[in-house]
């Protein structure tokens, strides 16, 4: 018997000390939005630190190509500077309206209160019940 999947949101924050999980998360979400074909077009890697704030807003408000999904990955968010995390708080205010979006943003804790390194992010986010 399969299991009934789960509801897919726009924006996922995924934060702790296991790699191993957060992978895990990564891969079940990527499995359930993009087949290997749509990945080239339509999978879209980003560092925190290294891009600007309105370059991963942009890829994440751009409609997918022959996909009903664009999946957006953030590594590093827990280094963007408070220019890039206002972009995305901007873009959280009003995602995109088509369900063919998912943003995930992925934070790394070494040795910081998560608190502190989401500040401004708390209420952005749901949990999957």
């Amino acid at each position: 018997m399969n299991k009934p999947k789960a509801e897919l949101y726009p924006v996922y924050l995924l934060y702790g000390p296991e790699d191993y999980l957060i992978e895990e998360e990564i891969q079940e979400l990527l499995n359930r939005t993009l087949s290997q074909k749509e990945r080239g077009l339509n999978l879209h890697l980003f560092s925190g630190e290294e891009r600007s704030g309105q370059e991963i807003v942009q890829a994440a408000q751009t409609a997918p190509m022959f996909s009903r999904y664009r999946f957006v990955l953030i590594s590093e968010a827990d280094e963007m500077d408070e220019e890039k995390i206002e972009a995305l708080l901007k873009y959280f205010e009003n995602p995109s309206p088509r369900p063919v979006l998912l943003c995930l943003l992925r934070l790394r804790v070494s040795g910081k209160n998560i608190g502190e390194r989401s500040k401004g992010l708390e209420g952005w986010w749901n949990t999957p019940g």
